[in-house]
């Protein structure tokens, strides 16, 4: 199996993949995970025409909506990056700024110039 079939064959465990579609064409997708009151927004993928249709909000709100349904309370959709945009747009589904641990692989000489 790929791993798209994989994620797809979980859906009835809590994984959803929806699709924006402009006639027969797909013009966008994205990838959610739903735990109990937690879900997670994981990927998402746009066409080159995605953006003349608002397609990555319309796929977010859908997601949310979904949420919603489901019971979740706590929606991750992910970091905004900086991007004030972004943040308004999370803020406008009434989201709110989050802080993550980070944790990374330090290489050999990362940690010998750590220990000096």
């Amino acid at each position: 199996y790929s791993l798209l079939e994989q994620i797809l064959a979980l859906k009835d465990q809590g994984t959803l993949v929806l699709g924006a579609y402009l006639g027969g064409e797909l013009l966008g997708g994205h990838i959610d995970f739903y735990f109990g009151e937690h879900a997670q927004a994981w990927q998402a993928g746009l066409g080159e025409r995605a953006s003349a249709y608002e397609v990555s909000a319309m796929l977010v709100v859908g997601a949310v909506e979904e949420a919603y349904g489901r019971g979740v309370k706590h929606f991750n959709l992910g970091t905004s990056g900086g991007n004030e945009g972004i943040v308004f747009f999370k803020e406008s589904l009434g989201g709110r700024e989050r802080f993550y641990r980070i944790v990374e692989k330090a290489g050999r000489l990362y940690r010998s110039i750590r220990r000096r």
